[in-house]
Parts: structure tokens; sequence; C-alpha cells
């Protein structure tokens, strides 16, 4: 007999681990940037915080921070 898998609340265990993920990775950018300023690129910060596609890593940061990277490392270095 077959039984229905249901998958959605795996689904919505895995988001909300990758949203965890993220945070965290986001949180640690934002160290990097109050260490290193304008001296460090959106490129090596994404590299630096386990994002291999520094788009990807500019959009989470947006999503959670409310601005681009480039714009939070202009704000700090103000």
């Amino acid at each position: 007999l077959a039984q229905k898998i249901d998958f959605s609340h795996y689904a919505a265990l895995v988001k909300n681990a990758v949203e965890f993920a993220n945070s965290v990775r986001i949180s640690h950018a934002c160290k990097l940037i109050d260490i290193y300023g304008k001296e460090i690129s959106v490129t090596e910060l994404s590299e630096k915080c386990g994002f291999s596609n520094p788009a990807y890593f500019s959009r989470v940061f947006k999503s959670i921070k409310s601005m681009s990277p480039v714009q939070y490392i202009k704000s700090s270095a103000a």
C-alpha cells in the first residue's frame, strides 16, 4: 500500500534553515564591512560569506538589510 507523503512540512523546515543560514552569513558580511569598509568588494564579501554568486549574495543581503551591500558599505564609511 502506497502512502501519500506530505512534503509541505519538510519544505517549511528547509526554507527556515536556508533563511537562518542566510541571516548568519549576512551578519558575517556586515562584520566584515565594519572591519574593512570600502577596502572589500562585493565579490570578495560574497565569497568570504559562502556565496558562490555575488548577484545572489546582493539579493539576499538586500532582502535582509533593506539596502544593497554597496549602500551598506557607503553608509558605514560615512
